[in-house]
This record gives C-alpha cells, structure tokens and sequence, in this order.
C-alpha cells in the first residue's frame, strides 16, 4: 500500500513567493528616498538661514520640479490602470492622491514613491501571511499585486533618479567647487550639509538602480531571483560607477 501523497499543484514555486529580503528591500527604499529628501530640504534651509537666496532657489527647484513630474506620472498610472482590484486594494496611495491638502503633501515631499512602496509593503506581508496558513490562493494574489506595485514605483525610482538625485547632486557639486574658486568655501557646516546631500544621492542612485535590476529578474519567471549578496554586489557596481562619474 502506497503512503498518501498530498496535492501541491497550488503551492507557489520558490522564486515566486515573498521572501525576507523583498519586505527588507521595501523598508531600505523607503528610508532612503526619505533620508535623500530630507537631506536636500535641510540643505535648501541651509542655504536660506545662510543668506544664499540663489542656490536656495535653485535647490527647491530641482526638488520640486521632479516630485511634480514623478507625481504626475503616479496618477496617471492609476488612471490607465483598468483593473478594479487593484484600484481598490491601493487605499492608502488613492486617499492621498485623491484629496486636496494630502495630494500637496506628497507632491513638495515627494512621497509618491513611499506611498507606493507601502502599498508594495502591504501585499508582500498579506502574501507572507497567506503562505503561513497555506492559503495559496491569496498567497498568489497578493504576491501578483506586490510584483504589480512593484513595478510601478521602479518606474518612478528610476526616473525620480535621473531627473532629481543626479541632477541634484551635480548641483551641488558645483556650487562646492564655484565657491571654492570664488574662495568663499569656509563655511564648514554647510559644506557638511553639501556632502550629506551628494552622499545620500549617491546611495539613493545606486540603490534605485540595483533594486530595478533585481525586479527585472523577478518579472522573468524563467531565471532564478537575485540574492542578497548579489542585491549587495549590484548595489556596490552603481555606486562606484556613479561616483567614477
């Protein structure tokens, strides 16, 4: 007589459940899109205490100029999105965006990005509590609506990349070497603030990219995910290409 065997033929395969290192990667996302946003506001107040009207304008431009397109281009991407599950599972980025003085908020601090990224959050931890009690129905769901997410807010990270954190960094830069050459680079405390900025674009840059790519694999059921010390290896390419640059 043959032992019993269970039907597993719902059961996710490996590379297609939620791991501790997606939930991780969300929660370092979310802290360094803040940290970066947050380091450029202080630095812009920096600035205005300071005196320095010009490059204090020229850094809440280059702040909020980018959190206007990338918020932009959130909306729009609900907007096109013709599903209602999703529409209805997104609660907490639709309250935001769909009122007045909330939609404000995100859009000077640049919280599109974030709200998504608890969105992402939100379904990664729905899908680990389905797999533990072996609801593989929602476990596939909501992994499927965290991939969804997920791919999403790469979009707006990378694009928040390059028309913020480079161009921002960049800017600073050349207000350091300016007022070196102008000899007006002794104001050690905001040349502090300076480096906190550069250095945190750098870091937000090369994470942005690096958890682009380990989406990309992700998307294709075909390869094995990227692991952490691949994550790791990613994360260390961007920033040194970035900081060669």
């Amino acid at each position: 007589m043959q032992p019993e065997q269970k039907d597993e033929t719902d059961r996710l395969p490996p590379s297609d459940r939620v791991t501790h290192l997606d939930v991780a990667g969300f929660v370092i996302s979310i802290i360094s899109h803040i940290v970066d946003v947050g380091l450029d506001c202080n630095l812009a107040v920096r600035y205005y205490l300071s005196g320095q009207k010009a490059y204090f304008f020229a850094t809440i431009a280059f702040i909020l100029i980018p959190a206007l397109i990338n918020t932009a281009f959130s909306v729009r991407m609900y907007m096109l999105d013709e599903s209602e599950e999703l529409n209805k599972n997104r609660t907490l980025t639709k309250r935001c965006t769909d009122r007045g003085v909330l939609f404000l908020i995100v859009l000077i601090f640049q919280l599109a990005p974030v709200l998504r990224y608890f969105d992402a959050l939100g379904y990664a931890l729905k899908s680990k509590k389905a797999e533990k009690l072996k609801d593989y129905v929602n476990q596939r769901k909501y992994y499927e609506l965290m991939i969804k997410e997920d791919s999403d807010v790469a979009l707006l990270r990378v694009l928040e990349c390059f028309l913020e954190a480079a161009p921002q960094q960049i800017l600073q830069i050349t207000i350091i070497f300016f007022n070196k050459g102008q000899g007006f680079g002794k104001d050690t405390f905001t040349f502090f603030h300076q480096l906190l900025s550069i250095g945190s674009s750098f870091v937000s840059m090369a994470w942005s990219m690096a958890s682009y790519h380990r989406l990309l694999r992700v998307s294709q059921k075909t390869k094995n995910n990227i692991s952490l010390i691949g994550t790791f290896v990613q994360f260390m390419w961007h920033f040194m290409v970035t900081g060669k640059l």
